[in-house]
């Protein structure tokens, strides 16, 4: 059967009256092409949003504090960079705005799948999304009203206030995840940003705050089956000279100095249902996912 279209076929007219919403973007996230419904969905239609960069055509809402959505967005555009391959985003929360009045909230599910160039890196991505915010607001509203029946359900996360991230790609079941995180660490909030778009919410340990001790930290480095040495951050030089330590130093001072110094210890560590590593780079945490 062949698979060219018919001469006639206007593809241009395809794409833009198409229900799906979707954008096309170049390899440097740089917005090619927007569909009708997409443009409608996102209250961008008058906004004229080809060529500009993704990020700067859809802020942020300064008045979400814990807006994350461009972070959960960006790192998929990444994975699909280096993958070369379809990257779902189950949940993610990206208000939106026109040109006059308020940020509207909206929840989104995201799929960026790359068009391989002849070369065979990648020339466009496919952006395509479904708005999902009455499907949130449905959850929402149920755990409020049956919270003793609803709050332990896989699909509702009270916690996170994402009635999305505790569902795992389906939303059929959870991964009990642990990161120990430092969010000054651009490649430790990668990570995170990673599991939470995998629909996680994980337990997160901030180690600089609450420091394990050496018995915590043995514990932690049995599970990853590594040499203590390899997770001690030896580029914190002043740290590493307080402590009196260097690599041919034996397991208990070295434990004694990350217990003292938490800086030491390298991050992120995640500890899932398949293992304990240390994920750098970030995209190593797909594996334990």
């Amino acid at each position: 059967m062949s698979r060219t279209p018919h001469p006639e076929l206007d593809l241009h007219a395809v794409f833009d009256h198409s229900p799906s919403l979707v954008l096309v973007l170049d390899p440097g996230f740089k917005i090619a092409a927007q569909n009708r419904a997409h443009a409608a969905a996102t209250l961008s239609a008058e906004r004229g949003l080809v060529g500009k960069n993704l990020f700067e055509a859809f802020p942020e809402n300064p008045d979400h504090n814990e807006a994350e959505g461009l972070s959960l967005l960006r790192a998929s555009l990444l994975r699909v960079l280096k993958s070369k391959e379809a990257d779902t985003i189950e949940g993610m929360r990206h208000d939106v705005r026109g040109l006059r009045g308020p940020y509207q909230t909206r929840w989104w599910r995201v799929i960026n799948t790359p068009i391989l160039g002849d070369d065979g890196y990648v020339r466009w991505i496919i952006n395509r999304a479904e708005d999902i915010t009455e499907l949130v607001e449905l959850r929402t509203a149920a755990a409020k009203a049956f919270p003793k029946k609803l709050t332990a359900h896989p699909c509702h996360s009270r916690e996170s206030g994402n009635p999305l991230r505790s569902c795992r790609q389906t939303g059929m079941f959870s991964m009990k995840v642990t990161i120990y995180h430092n969010p000054l660490c651009g490649t430790s909030r990668g990570a995170l940003a990673i599991i939470r778009g995998k629909g996680i919410e994980p337990t997160i340990i901030e180690y600089l705050k609450t420091p394990l001790n050496p018995a915590e930290l043995r514990a932690l480095i049995h599970k990853m089956k590594v040499p203590v040495k390899d997770v001690v951050r030896w580029k914190q030089t002043a740290e590493v000279a307080a402590a009196g330590i260097s690599e041919t130093s034996d397991d208990d001072t070295l434990l004694a100095a990350m217990a003292a110094h938490p800086i030491l210890m390298n991050r992120p560590i995640v500890v899932t249902d398949k293992g304990a590593k240390l994920c750098r780079p970030e995209e190593t945490v797909v594996g334990l996912l």
